[in-house]
């Protein structure tokens, strides 16, 4: 999961696109502009435990059938 920042949002995108070109199902966890922005400048590792179930919860309304959240930090990760 990426910083809810600009450079994050940007990285979120890269991930996204490279997942998808592999055939995963992934989806945005979130972004500096998600949930309202809320979040925003946010880094991954601040979120409390009642902030990540309501980002489960409203993930839980959209879920595709089978998914994959971002865990990279860079664009450009080995994994992929």
């Amino acid at each position: 999961m990426h910083d809810a920042d600009g450079p994050g949002d940007d990285g979120a995108k890269e991930s996204l696109w490279r997942l998808h070109e592999h055939g995963l199902e992934a989806y945005l966890v979130w972004s500096s502009r998600r949930f309202g922005g809320n979040y925003a400048g946010r880094q991954p590792e601040s979120i409390t435990t009642e902030e990540w179930l309501e980002m489960e919860a409203a993930r839980a309304v959209h879920s595709p059938s089978r998914e994959v959240s971002i865990a990279a930090n860079t664009p450009g990760n080995e994994m992929l």
